[in-house]
C-alpha cells in the first residue's frame, strides 16, 4: 500500500511511524527473548513455535538483502535482523540434535544445511564483520560440496573483520594473526593449490611448521554429503618443523596427526578439528614451490577422540544463544571461587548438650588422633579386671613411629606429584565382581616390581639435532614416523651407547603413543630393518620393536580377559593381528640375531640374545606352549647370567621389566602352580564357591590351617614371592566365596587380612631399600590399592552392618590399630591440602592431582566410618564396661569437626554424614541435636537452629531430599520444633520451613491402603452434607456421625502418626500469631488439607476433629473480616465454611474427650461459640439451611418430607449449655459473657445478669499483652448495657437493677448519694434508673483513655433516644459517624480485640440506621443530604448497604413528594406534550431563577449521586414529575401574562398536524428527550448572566441542601436506557 505524508501533518503526526516502527521492533525483540528462553530450556517445540511467529513477522519476513547491506536507517532493526537469523540456523542444529534418529536419510542433511546456510547469510549481509559465522557457512558449504560458497566464505573472513588482514605480513608475524582466520588462509590456500588457482594477494602455505592451534569443529555431529567426484590423493612432504616447546610430547603428537591425516579415517557422524600450524620460517624465498599442499582436517582416531552421540549432545548443548549489549544483556559470567581455608574450629559449639561444658577441642589432626587415643584409654580403663590379656594389647603408644619414614616418602610424593600413568592398573575391584580367576593374572605375576616414576629428560641439543635431521630430509609423514621410531630405539653414539628409549622410563602415555606410532609404520619399520639387516643399529631397534608388540599383544590380552562377556568379532581380529605381528617380529629378531652372531662375546649382544629368549619364552607362553620347552629356555637364559654376571632392567618394558636370576627363579617356581591354578580358574568359572573355598582356605590361611599338606605349603611359599596385587585378588575371591556360602565372619576376615598385607610389603626392607623412583611409584600404586580396598570393605559394611558382628575383640582391637595408621598416613594429604589452600605450598602442576584428591578424601572419610564401627563392636563386648551413648556421639562430633572444611565430610557419598545422623538419632536424640541439625544441614542443606547453635556452612555437595530421608528426620523435627499445646505451636521460622519441606517430600498418606481410602471418602462425603437436627442430636449423646476405620500399624509408618496433626497445629500457631487479619486463605487452606491427611489415619483424633473445625472457622473469620462488599459476594462460601467447621465440631464434641480440664472447657467454648456466631448477624443462620429431604411412604404414595432443620432459638439453646459446661470446668469471663448473651436471648433475663456479674468479677484488670495492654472494659460494659435493656423491655424489677447499680465496679461520682438516696424504694422509676445507669456508662466511657470502645457511645446515644433527648443523642452518634469529614470510613469505630469477626460492618450498619432515625426525628435535612454523599461510597464498611440505600432513597423521595406536592404522573401522561409547545415552554423555564429550580436541582444531583444503585427507572420518573409540575406552572404564567402566545401555539399546532397527516400520528416529545432536557437545564453553564438570581437569605438557605455531591463527581452518563433487578 502506498504511503503519503500530507502537506498540513503536525511534526508528531510525521514521528507516528518511527514510534509504530519501535514498538513493532519491542514486539519482536520479546518474541525473540522466549525463543531464546525455551532453547536455553531444551523445550524445543515452543522454540520452533516462537521462531515460526518470529520469522512470520512483516517486520522479518522476506528481507531485502541489498537493501540490508546498506547503511541502514535504524540500527536496532539490522541488528534485530541479525541475531534473530544468527541463532535461528542454529536452533536448526539444537533442534534436530535433540532427536534420536537426527539424520536419517541425505536428503535431511542437505535440507538442514541449506536452511541454515540461508540464515547465516541474511545475518552475514547485516553484519559482515563475524568472523566466525564465516567459518560456519563454510564448513556447512564444504560439506555440501558447494566450492564456490566454500571459496567465497573463507575470502571473506579473511578480509572481514574489525582487525585488517596484511598478507604480506601474515607469514612473518603469524602468532599475531587471528586462529580463525588463521585457519581460513590454510584451508583456502589448500582449495587453490587443488584448483591451480594463482592469487597474488594470498600467501602460499606449502609447508607445516610445529607451532599448532586446533580448533574445534562448529558442527561435529553433520556427517559430510557423500560427492561423485574423486578426492585428491595427498601425500604431503614436510619441509621444515620448529618447537616452541621443546619436547619429544610435541613431536609424537604431531607425527600422529599427520598419520592419521593421511590416512583419512572418517568415523560416522563426526567431522574433522582444524589443526593449524604455523609458518615459522626465516627466509621465505628460500622455500621451493614443487611441493605438495596437504589438507588440514585431522581425523580423530584414538578410543579418547571417538565422537560419541551423549558427546555429540553435551558439547553442542554448551553454546549458548547469542545476546547483542544493545537490546538484550548478555548473561553474567560465573565467578570462579578460590578454595575455601580451613574455618575455625566449631567443635565448641558442635559439642552436645551433654559435653558444652569441656574445654573446646583443637583443630589439628594431630589433636584429633590424640583425643581418640584417650577415648580408646578411657574405654581400656572400664575394663573388667578379668581380662589381663585383652588389656594389655589395648595399647597405643608408639604405634606410629615404624611409618614415620613411610609418612615422609608420602608427603614428598604429594608435593612432587608425577602423573598417574605410572601407578599399576590392577585394582580390586575383581573382588566385588563374580569372582572368575583369570589365566592372565597368573601369567602377570611377575610384574609386582614394574612401578616406575616418569622422566622426561631430554637435552636441547639433542631435540635440535632431531629436528635438523626431520628437516634437511623432506620427508612424508610416514618416513618421519619411521625416521622418530629408529631415533628412540637405536643405540645413541655417545659412549653410554644404549638407545634413548632403553635409559629412562617414559611414562605410559608416551609408551602408548610410540606404540601406535610404530604400528602406524609397521610395514615401513619392517622394509627399513630388513633392508638394513646388517648394520649395527638394526638389532637393538628389531629387538625393542618386538618388545614393544609384545606388550601390546599382552595388555590387549588382559582387556579381553577381564571384558571377557563383552567381546566381540572386532576385538577377536584385532587380538589376532597383534599375535601375527608380534610373530613377525620374533622371526625378524631372530633372523637379525642371527646375522650378527659373530658378535656373541660382547655385553651389549649377549643383553639382547637374553632379552630375544627371554620375550621369544614369554610368547611361547602366551600362545600355549608346553611347559617343558619353557622350562629349558628359562634355565639356558639362568645359565648365561650367571656365567656372565648379568642383572638388568628394562625401564619401559611391561612384559619383562627385570631380568636375573631371582625372577627365573619365581618363573620356575610359577610353572610348578600352574596345575593348582588351572584348577582355581575352572572353579571361579564355574562358581562352585565351596570349591574355592577348599583350593584358597589352606593357601592363604596356612598358619592357621590344621593340616599339613605339602602342596599348601608350597602356594603359600610362592604366595610370598609374588605381587600384593595378585595376593590381594586371591583374597578378594576368597572373600566372595565365604559371602556366597553365607559365612559372614569368614567374609569380614578376608576383607580386613590384604590391609595387613599392604602395609607389610610397605614396611618391607625389599621395598625400603629399592631405587627411590621404583618406590614412590609403588607406594603410589599400593596407596591407589588400598583406598580402593577402604571403599570397598565400607561399601559393604553400611551396607551389611551385621558382618561385624562376629569379630573377636582381639581381631577388633587389631583392625582398628590398622585403620588408625592407614588414617594417619592418608592424613598427610589433608595436611597438604591445607597447606595449598593457605598458599604455603605451591600446587602440584600435575593434572591428575585434583581426581587423585578427591579419591584419597573418599578415603579418608570411609576410613572413619570403618573406625566407628570398629569402637562399636569394641563397646558391644562383654569385658567392656563402657556405655556407648557416652563415647560414640563424642567421636563423631570429633570427625564431623575435623573435618569441617571444603566439603571433606560430604565425601565419601555422604555416608559418614548419614551414618553420624542416624546414630546420634539413635544413641540419644536431644544430647546430639547439635550434631544431627549439622548433618542435616550438610546433607541436604536443610538449615535447622536451636537456641544453642547453628549449622555451619561446610561447603559440601548437597544431595537430594528424599522421602525416605524425610521419614526418619520426623520424630527428631517433631520432638525439636513441635513443643507447645493445641492451636499455639509456633516454632523459629527455620522450623517451620523445614517441617513444611518435610512434609511436602513425604506427600499424602497412600490411598491405596483400602482403610485410608474409606476414611478420606467417608470423611469428605461427611464434610459435604447439609446440617440437620440428628447432626446435632448424635453429637450430644456422644453417637458418631460417621463409621471409620482404624488404620494399623503395618499400613501407615508410626513416626508418621503425629507428622500431619503436627503441621496442621503449627500452621494454625503460625496463623494465630502473625497471620490473622491478613485474608490467608491460601495458608489456612493448607493448614486444613493437613489436618484432614492426619484424619485419613488417625480418624478418631479428637483434637483434629477439634483442629479442623478451628481452620475452617478462621476461614469464614477471615472471609468476614476483610470487606463489607466481600461477605455479600462470597457468601455461599462462607457460609460453606461455617457449616464444614460446625460439623468438624460435632465430630469432636461426640468422641471422648482428653482428660484436660483446660482443653475440654476450651473446646466446648469453641463448640458454643461456633452455633452462637453462625444464627448472629452477619449471614443469620445461613450455615443452617438445609436441602435435604427423607422419603417417606403415605396414603397415595412415597413423597418426600425436608429434614427438621435447626431453628435459631435451638442453635442459642445448644451454645448456652456448651457454654454453661466450659464455665463449670473453667472460671472465664469471655465464657461467663457467652453464656449470659445466650440466656438474654432465650429470654432468661435475671440468670443472664447473674453471669454478666460474674463475668466482672473473675475477668482480669487488663487485657491484652506487653505494650498492648489496656483497662478491661468489655465485661463491664456488657452489664451495664443489659441493665439498661433489663429496664427498657421492663424484664426485671427496678429494685433488682437498683441492687445491681450499688456492686458495679466503676460507679458514677453521684453513685453514693443515688444508693443513699433511693435505698429504701421499692418502686424506683425507671426514667431515674436510666439516668443513674447512663452516668455508669459514661464513667465507663471517661476511663476508656484510648477510646477503644465504641459500644459505650452508642448505647448512651440509645438511652438518651428513649428518654426522648434526641439532640443529644445525636450528637452522641456524631462521635462515631464522620460524615461532616473527607475521612476514608463513615464510621469512625475501632475493631475490638474480642469482637466476633464480622460484627464490626454489622455495627456500621446498625449506628447508620439510629443515625438516620435521629436525624430524621431532628429535623436536620441538611445533614441528612451530607450523610447520604458519604454513605453512598461506604459499602466497604457498611453490611447490607444497598438495602439501607434503598430504604433511604424511598422515604426521601416520598418525603419530597409530600413537602413539595409532586403528583405522580403515570407512563402515557409523561409523553402527551406536543413538541412544538414544549420547546416554547422550555425556553420560559431555562429563564427561571436557581430559587424555582432548587427542587428539580436537588433531584437531579440526587440522580447523580445514586449512580445505579437505587432503581433508576424510578428516580427518572420523579425527576420528570418533578419537570413537569415546574412546567405546568411555568406554562399557566405565561398564558395569563400573554394572550397572543395561545393563537400562535395553535397556528404552530395546525401547521405541523397537516405536514403531519401523511404520517397520521401526532408528534409529542419522548422520554428520553424530556430527561436530556432537564440534564441541561441543571447541569451548571458557563455563562449564567441569563439567570435571574434570588435573594440572598434563599440562597444561603439552599446553600446547604443544593449539592449532595462532591466537586467533580458529575456523572454525565446516561442512565435513564438501564434497568435494574428492581427497575
Amino acid at each position: 500500500m502506498a504511503s503519503f505524508t500530507p502537506l498540513n501533518a503536525a511534526g508528531e503526526d510525521l514521528d507516528k511511524e518511527k514510534r509504530t516502527l519501535e514498538i513493532r521492533i519491542e514486539e519482536a525483540l520479546q518474541i525473540y527473548q522466549n525463543a531464546l528462553l525455551a532453547q536455553k530450556e531444551n523445550d524445543w517445540d515452543l522454540a520452533s513455535k516462537n521462531y515460526e511467529e518470529l520469522l512470520n513477522l512483516r517486520l522479518l519476513r522476506k528481507p531485502d538483502v541489498s537493501h540490508l547491506s546498506r547503511k541502514p536507517k535504524n540500527n536496532a532493526l539490522l541488528l534485530l535482523h541479525y541475531l534473530v537469523r544468527k541463532n535461528h540456523g542454529e536452533f536448526l542444529f539444537s533442534s534436530a540434535l535433540s532427536k534420536k534418529y537426527p539424520f536419517s536419510s541425505e536428503a535431511d542433511v542437505i535440507s538442514l544445511c541449506r536452511q541454515a546456510i540461508n540464515d547465516f547469510s541474511i545475518a552475514l549481509a547485516c553484519d559482515p564483520n563475524d568472523i566466525d559465522l564465516w567459518t560456519k557457512v563454510a564448513e556447512l558449504a564444504e560439506k555440501l560440496h558447494l566450492s564456490r560458497v566454500l571459496r567465497f566464505a573463507l575470502e571473506s573472513s579473511l578480509y572481514t573483520g574489525y582487525e585488517s588482514f596484511d598478507p604480506a605480513l601474515s607469514l612473518m608475524k603469524p602468532d599475531e594473526l587471528n586462529p580463525g582466520k588463521l585457519a581460513s588462509l590454510q584451508k583456502l590456500c589448500s582449495i587453490l593449490k587443488r584448483f591451480h588457482v594463482q592469487r597474488n594477494d594470498i600467501p602460499k602455505l606449502d609447508f607445516f611448521t610445529l607451532t599448532m592451534y586446533t580448533l574445534p569443529p562448529h558442527f561435529p555431529f553433520i556427517p559430510t554429503v557423500p560427492s561423485s567426484r574423486r578426492s585428491l590423493d595427498i601425500s604431503a612432504k614436510v619441509k621444515a618443523i620448529s618447537l616452541p616447546e621443546e619436547s619429544l610430547h610435541g613431536i609424537l603428537d604431531l607425527i600422529l596427526n599427520l598419520l592419521r591425516l593421511v590416512e583419512k579415517r572418517l568415523p560416522s557422524y563426526a567431522t574433522p578439528s582444524t589443526t593449524i600450524f604455523l609458518i615459522n620460517a626465516p627466509n621465505l624465498a628460500s622455500l621451493d614451490d614443487d611441493l605438495d599442499s596437504t589438507d588440514s582436517e585431522l581425523w580423530p582416531e584414538s578410543s579418547e577422540n571417538v565422537v560419541t552421540e551423549d558427546l555429540i549432545y553435551r558439547l553442542f548443548t554448551k553454546q549458548d544463544p547469542i545476546y547483542a549489549n544493545d537490546i538484550v544483556p548478555p548473561p553474567l559470567p560465573s565467578a570462579t571461587s578460590k578454595s575455601p581455608k580451613r574455618p575455625a574450629d566449631d567443635s565448641e559449639v558442635r559439642s552436645s548438650k551433654r559435653s558444652r561444658g569441656r574445654e573446646p577441642r583443637a583443630s589439628s589432626e594431630t589433636n584429633l588422633f590424640l583425643s581418640i587415643f584417650n577415648i580408646l584409654e578411657d574405654i581400656k580403663a572400664s575394663m573388667t579386671t578379668g581380662s589381663s590379656a585383652q588389656t594389655e594389647s589395648f595399647t597405643f603408644d608408639g604405634i606410629f613411629d615404624p611409618y614415620k619414614d613411610l609418612f615422609d616418602d608420602y608427603r614428598q610424593l604429594l608435593i612432587n606429584f608425577p602423573s598417574q600413568d605410572n601407578v599399576s592398573d590392577t585394582s580390586i575391584t575383581d573382588m566385588s565382581a563374580n569372582g572368575a580367576f583369570s589365566q592372565m593374572m597368573l601369567f602377570d605375576l611377575a610384574m609386582q616390581s614394574s612401578h616406575r616414576l616418569e622422566h622426561m629428560e631430554t637435552s636441547r641439543d639433542f631435540l635440535a639435532k632431531l629436528i635438523f635431521n626431520i628437516n634437511s630430509r623432506r620427508m612424508v609423514p610416514s618416513e618421519i614416523a619411521a625416521f622418530f621410531v629408529r631415533v628412540m630405539l637405536e643405540p645413541v653414539d655417545d659412549e653410554v651407547g644404549v638407545p634413548l628409549y632403553m635409559r629412562q622410563c617414559w611414562g605410559k602415555g608416551f609408551k602408548s603413543k610410540l606404540t601406535e606410532t610404530a604400528i602406524k609404520v609397521e610395514d615401513l619399520l619392517y622394509s627399513v630393518v630388513k633392508q638394513s639387516i646388517g648394520d649395527n643399529h638394526t638389532l637393538p631397534c628389531a629387538q625393542s620393536l618386538f618388545e614393544i608388540f609384545l606388550d601390546d599383544y599382552f595388555q590387549e590380552l588382559k582387556i579381553n580377559a577381564k571384558n571377557e562377556i563383552a567381546r566381540n568379532e572386532n576385538s577377536t581380529i584385532n587380538l589376532e593381528s597383534k599375535k601375527r605381528r608380534c610373530i613377525r617380529w620374533k622371526l625378524l629378531s631372530g633372523e637379525v640375531l642371527c646375522f650378527h652372531s659373530e658378535y656373541n662375546s660382547t655385553e651389549p649382544f649377549i643383553q639382547l640374545k637374553i632379552r630375544f629368549e627371554w620375550a621369544r619364552n614369554l610368547l611361547l607362553r602366551l600362545l600355549g606352549s608346553p611347559n617343558d620347552s619353557i622350562v629349558e629356555t628359562f634355565l639356558k637364559i639362568k645359565s648365561i647370567l650367571i656365567q656372565n654376571h648379568i642383572s638388568f632392567e628394562l625401564l619401559n618394558s611391561h612384559c619383562m621389566p627385570d631380568i636375573n636370576i631371582d625372577v627365573i627363579d619365581f618363573e620356575l617356581s610359577k610353572l610348578q602352580t600352574i596345575e593348582f591354578f588351572n584348577i582355581l580358574f575352572v572353579n571361579t568359572k564355574l562358581l562352585d564357591y565351596n570349591a574355592v573355598i577348599e583350593n584358597l582356605e589352606p593357601v592363604l590361611l596356612f598358619e592357621n590351617s590344621v593340616s599339613n599338606d605339602n602342596q599348601s605349603y608350597l602356594i603359600s611359599q610362592f604366595l610370598v614371592k609374588t605381587s600384593t596385587e595378585f595376593q590381594i585378588h586371591l583374597w578378594g575371591l576368597l572373600r566372595e566365596a565365604f559371602n556366597s556360602a553365607n559365612r559372614p565372619y569368614e567374609s569380614i576376615l578376608c576383607s580386613f587380612y590384604p590391609l595387613r598385607l599392604v602395609l607389610k610389603r610397605l614396611c618391607s626392607v625389599p621395598f625400603s631399600t629399592q631405587n627411590v623412583d621404583r618406590r614412590k611409584a609403588e607406594l603410589l600404586g599400593m596407596l591407589k590399592l588400598i583406598s580402593n580396598l577402604l571403599q570397598s570393605i565400607w561399601h559393604v559394611i553400611w551396607k551389611n552392618p551385621e558382618l561385624l558382628s562376629g569379630l573377636s575383640f582381639k581381631v577388633t582391637l587389631d583392625n582398628i590399630k590398622v585403620i588408625i595408621i592407614y588414617l594417619k598416613l592418608f592424613s598427610v594429604f589433608a595436611g597438604i591440602d591445607d597447606d595449598i589452600a593457605d598458599d604455603r605450598i605451591p600446587k602440584p602442576a600435575s593434572l591428575d592431582f585434583d581426581s587423585y584428591g578427591q579419591d584419597v578424601k573418599d578415603t579418608i572419610i570411609s576410613s572413619w566410618c570403618i573406625f566407628y564401627k570398629l569402637c562399636t563392636r569394641l563397646l558391644q563386648d562383654s569385658t567392656v564396661k563402657f556405655e556407648p551413648k557416652k563415647v560414640l556421639p563424642n567421636i563423631l562430633t570429633l570427625i564431623h569437626s575435623q573435618f569441617s572444611f571444603r566439603g571433606y565430610c560430604g565425601f565419601a557419598g555422604g555416608s559418614f554424614l548419614e551414618l553420624s545422623q542416624t546414630e546420634c538419632l539413635k544413641l540419644d536424640l536431644w544430647e546430639n541435636e547439635n550434631e544431627i541439625l549439622q548433618c542435616v544441614f550438610c546433607r541436604f542443606g536443610l538449615m535447622i537452629g536451636s537456641e544453642y547453635y547453628l549449622p555451619q556452612d561446610h561447603q559440601t555437595h548437597k544431595r537430594d531430599f528424599s522421602r525416605e530421608d524425610a521419614i526418619a528426620l520426623v520424630p527428631f523435627v517433631l520432638g525439636f520444633a513441635v513443643k507447645r499445646s493445641h492451636g499455639w505451636i509456633m516454632p523459629r521460622s527455620d522450623q517451620k520451613h523445614a517441617f513444611e519441606t518435610i512434609c511436602d517430600k513425604i506427600g499424602p498418606p497412600n490411598e491405596e491402603v483400602i482403610d485410608i481410602y474409606f476414611n478420606k471418602s467417608s470423611i469428605n462425603n461427611y464434610l459435604e452434607t447439609d446440617i440437620t437436627a440428628k447432626h446435632v442430636k448424635f453429637s450430644l449423646i456422644g453417637r458418631n456421625l460417621l463409621k471409620l476405620q482404624e488404620v494399623s500399624s503395618k499400613h501407615v509408618n508410626d513416626t508418621l502418626r503425629n507428622m500431619y496433626y503436627s503441621q496442621a497445629q503449627v500452621l494454625l500457631g503460625y496463623y494465630r500469631a502473625r497471620l490473622k487479619g491478613t485474608r490467608c486463605i491460601k495458608e489456612l487452606n493448607k493448614a486444613v488439607t493437613y489436618a484432614l491427611m492426619d484424619l485419613y489415619i488417625n480418624p478418631f483424633r479428637q483434637d483434629s476433629w477439634y483442629t479442623s473445625a478451628v481452620l475452617y472457622l478462621a476461614l469464614a473469620d477471615e472471609e468476614l473480616s476483610w470487606s463489607a462488599d466481600l461477605i455479600g459476594m462470597d457468601e455461599e462460601q462462607i457460609t460453606d465454611y461455617q457449616r464444614k467447621g460446625l460439623l468438624c465440631f460435632f465430630m469432636a464434641v461426640s468422641l471422648d474427650p482428653i482428660a484436660d480440664d483446660s482443653y475440654k472447657s476450651q473446646l466446648y467454648f469453641d463448640y458454643g461459640a461456633c452455633f452462637y456466631s453462625i444464627a448472629r448477624p452477619p449471614l443469620e443462620m445461613s450455615a443452617f439451611h438445609s436441602l435435604e429431604s427423607r422419603v417417606i411412604s403415605g396414603s397415595s404414595g412415597l413423597f418426600s418430607v425436608p429434614l427438621k432443620a435447626v431453628t435459631s432459638k435451638q442453635a442459642i439453646a445448644i451454645a448456652a449449655d456448651f457454654f454453661s459446661k466450659s464455665f463449670s470446668l473453667k472460671k472465664d469471663w469471655k465464657v461467663a459473657i457467652m453464656l449470659a448473651k445466650s440466656l438474654r436471648k432465650l429470654g432468661d433475663m435475671a440468670t443472664a445478669l447473674e453471669y454478666f456479674e460474674e463475668a466482672t468479677k473473675v475477668a482480669p484488670k487488663k487485657g491484652g499483652s506487653g505494650s498492648q495492654q489496656t483497662l478491661l472494659l468489655e465485661p463491664h460494659y456488657a452489664l451495664l448495657s443489659n441493665l439498661s435493656k433489663a429496664v427498657i423491655e421492663n424484664l426485671i424489677p427496678t429494685k433488682v437493677v437498683f441492687q445491681y447499680l450499688t456492686r458495679i465496679q466503676f460507679p458514677p461520682k453521684n453513685n453514693s448519694e443515688f444508693v443513699a438516696a433511693y435505698e429504701h424504694t421499692d418502686n424506683l422509676d425507671s426514667r431515674l434508673v436510666l439516668n443513674q445507669i447512663l452516668s455508669a456508662i459514661q464513667e465507663l466511657r471517661s476511663v476508656d483513655k484510648q477510646s477503644w470502645q465504641h459500644r459505650p457511645t452508642y448505647r448512651i446515644a440509645k438511652l438518651l433516644d428513649y428518654l426522648e433527648q434526641f439532640e443529644e443523642a445525636k450528637k452522641e452518634m456524631e462521635k462515631l459517624i464522620s460524615f461532616k469529614s473527607s475521612g476514608k470510613s463513615l464510621v469512625n469505630i475501632w475493631r475490638t480485640y474480642y469482637e466476633r469477626p464480622g460484627r464490626y460492618f454489622y455495627y456500621g450498619t446498625v449506628y447508620s440506621k439510629f443515625f438516620i432515625s435521629l436525624l430524621y426525628k431532628t429535623n436536620d435535612d441538611a445533614n441528612l443530604l451530607q450523610f447520604m454523599r458519604r454513605f453512598r461510597r461506604s459499602s466497604p464498611s457498611i453490611y447490607d448497604h444497598r438495602n439501607i440505600w434503598l430504604d433511604i432513597m424511598n422515604k426521601y423521595i416520598n418525603d419530597l413528594r409530600d413537602s413539595h406536592s409532586i403528583v405522580e404522573l403515570k407512563e402515557e401522561q409523561r409523553e402527551l406534550m406536543p413538541i412544538s409547545e414544549f420547546n416554547v415552554i422550555y425556553e420560559k423555564v431555562l429563564n427561571l431563577g436557581e430559587q424555582q429550580l432548587s427542587l428539580l436541582m436537588q433531584v437531579y444531583e440526587l440522580r447523580k449521586l445514586n449512580n445505579g444503585l437505587y432503581p433508576t427507572t424510578k428516580l427518572d420518573d420523579f425527576l420528570i414529575d418533578c419537570f413537569i409540575n415546574l412546567y405546568g406552572k411555568t406554562s399557566s404564567t405565561t398564558l395569563s401574562s400573554d394572550p397572543n402566545f395561545v393563537r400562535s401555539l395553535d397556528e404552530k399546532n395546525s401547521t405541523q398536524a397537516h405536514e403531519g397527516s401523511a404520517k397520521n400520528k401526532t408528534i409529542n416529545i419522548t422520554r428520553k428527550e424530556i430527561i436530556s432536557k432537564i440534564i441541561h437545564v441543571c447541569r451548571p453553564s458557563k455563562d449564567s448572566s441569563n439567570r435571574e438570581l434570588a435573594s440572598k437569605p434563599s440562597q444561603a438557605s439552599l446553600s446547604n441542601t443544593s449539592s449532595i455531591v462532591d466537586t467533580g463527581s458529575d456523572n454525565e452518563q446516561e442512565t435513564e436506557g438501564k434497568l435494574d433487578k428492581e427497575g
